[in-house]
């Protein structure tokens, strides 16, 4: 990134290479909402195989509820990321159009974070009720527990991150050196999220 000026002080970067690093910026948030997204989705897939058995239950029924409101999460972060300006152009646009007009930027993005936050926490939680319903010896079942929850760890780095959105794009106008920590929270929460997701597959 530090080729897009994410290395320097906001008002050193040309107006040319701010317009390529917001545009990277816009994209680079769009993915990691579609990859959290689709992480959570395939947790939840996993929890109505680890069901399967139990037939159509409530439990079934709030696990395809939390599907879709994932998937209605998802895009509508997307697309909100992407038309908090009018025109569109005037998100990457530098210096700003006359006429334009945006949301500011650090509020879009700490109110999608938290939506995500929320999200997060409500399909670690899910375990919980699931593990209650599977018919397996207590020792195993406290071991099943403990592994699917272990992405409770993802929610607390997303927390983590909204702190890092507050500062670096609400509490200083420098966002693009002030970012790293936020870069950092943001990549790390994924691959958190990553590895707790595919920590069952090591429980026999």
């Amino acid at each position: 990134m530090g080729k897009l000026g994410w290395d320097r002080h906001v008002w050193e970067i040309p107006a040319d290479m701010k317009s390529d690093s917001t545009k990277v910026y816009l994209v680079v948030k769009a993915l990691f909402v579609l990859t959290s997204s689709s992480i959570r989705m395939s947790l939840l897939a996993f929890y109505l195989w680890l069901i399967k058995g139990a037939g159509r239950s409530t439990l079934t029924t709030i696990i395809y509820v939390c599907m879709g409101a994932n998937a209605v999460l998802c895009i509508a972060c997307c697309v909100a990321d992407f038309l908090r300006c009018s025109p569109v152009s005037a998100a990457w646009t530098s210096p700003m159009p006359a006429g334009a007009k945006c949301i500011n930027d650090g509020v879009t993005t700490m109110v999608a974070g938290s939506f995500l936050c929320l999200a997060d926490l409500i399909v670690n939680a899910l375990p919980i009720l699931i593990v209650a319903k599977l018919k397996i010896p207590g020792r195993q079942r406290i071991t099943i527990g403990i592994l699917l929850c272990i992405g409770s760890l993802a929610t607390l780095a997303g927390i983590v991150r909204e702190v890092w959105i507050y500062k670096t794009l609400l509490a200083t106008n420098d966002w693009t050196w002030e970012a790293l920590p936020l870069w950092i929270c943001a990549e790390a929460e994924i691959y958190i999220a990553l590895v707790s997701s595919s920590a069952h597959v090591r429980q026999p």
